[in-house]
């Protein structure tokens, strides 16, 4: 296997994942790519923290564009969508390790 996206030996929310398999008897190799989804990783530092919070705040006040794997990563509340609730629910985890 392989990743591409790592920050400070950390997996990162967007990280790329190839797996790669081989049969050497019949020399054939496949490989299937994935896109590695951190819940809560919003600013894709590979880690929560309260930074994750401000992405999403900047996105639901001033409209800021965020990648796809952030809008998953960011959906909190699992309502479908960004908004102040996952910002919320973030930050609940953050300051309190969980939901409460």
């Amino acid at each position: 296997y392989s990743v591409s996206g790592t920050v400070d030996g950390r997996v990162k929310n967007g990280a790329i994942l190839t797996v790669t398999a081989s049969n050497t008897a019949t020399s054939k190799t496949a490989a299937k790519k994935y896109t590695v989804i951190i819940k809560g990783d919003t600013n894709c530092n590979g880690r929560t923290d309260s930074g994750d919070a401000v992405v999403l705040s900047r996105n639901f006040l001033y409209g800021v564009a965020l990648s796809d794997a952030v809008k998953l990563a960011g959906d909190m509340n699992g309502n479908g969508r960004i908004d102040s609730g996952d910002a919320v629910v973030m930050m609940r985890n953050y300051l309190y390790g969980g939901s409460k």
